[in-house]
């Protein structure tokens, strides 16, 4: 029922690993007055002219569009994926290199994981950063069966039980060898609707594949999804009874 050829309601950005220091936008400067009054007579020159006509879209509207795009999409980020020291991966030598992917909305994991593998962390607490971001279209008119999707993942009974899973995964250095799932991590979209907030460059723990009692590490994440989760909820009244 919910098989998906891979379409454009997914968006992809992604930046190369980086250890230098985030970027700082500085505020602008205010203005002095006799360059507040060039600028409005320099906006009032141009409004004489016939020629020089400058629309600009109301800010209620603007508002109103910003909305709508929130309650249509669903934003993934995967940012970085540090170790614990006394997780025992740290030490196993066959372990190298490590990608992360997760299961979402019924795509494929080759389409949401990172499209690259990193050394494992040398010592504890060490991250190692992918800065890997996703786009979710779940608007209905072009993306009714992804929106579906996202709806199921509220239902009583969903196999997901309402969570993103993402999986720390060990690549083999040879071609013939198989991937090794290292742990596991969750966000609960459910938990974000009843807190009323999304999840935003959190340290999510990641727990030991062969036993989730035990945590090895955390995995950075953003998941911007509270206002599509609302939107779908008005839909389906019965969701809130639940």
């Amino acid at each position: 029922m919910f098989e998906e050829k891979p379409s454009s309601d997914i968006e992809e950005d992604l930046e190369e690993p980086s250890s230098g220091e985030d970027d700082v936008v500085m505020p602008a400067a205010p203005k002095k007055k006799e360059e507040e009054d060039k600028a409005d007579t320099d906006v009032s020159e141009s409004l004489e002219s016939d020629s020089d006509v400058v629309m600009s879209k109301p800010a209620a509207t603007r508002q109103t569009s910003a909305l709508a795009d929130a309650n249509n999409m669903v934003t993934v980020t995967i940012f970085e994926f540090q170790l614990n020291g006394d997780a025992a991966v740290l030490d196993d030598g066959n372990v190298r290199m490590l990608f992360v992917e997760y299961r979402f909305l019924g795509r494929p994991p080759e389409e949401t994981e990172t499209p690259f593998s990193l050394p494992k962390p040398t010592r504890p607490n060490q991250p190692i950063k992918y800065n890997f971001r996703r786009v979710f279209h779940v608007d209905s008119e072009n993306n009714e069966l992804t929106r579906d999707y996202l709806i199921s993942m509220l239902l009583p009974g969903d196999p997901s039980q309402g969570r993103i899973k993402f999986t720390v995964v060990n690549e083999p250095e040879d071609e013939e060898g198989e991937c090794a799932d290292i742990g596991h991590a969750y966000v609960d979209l459910k938990q974000i609707l009843e807190k009323g907030e999304d999840v935003v460059e959190q340290d999510v723990d990641v727990v030991d594949v062969n036993d989730e009692r035990e945590v090895i590490g955390a995995l950075n994440v953003s998941v911007e999804a509270l206002a599509a989760l609302r939107a779908v909820q008005r839909e389906l009244p019965a969701l809130e009874e639940s």
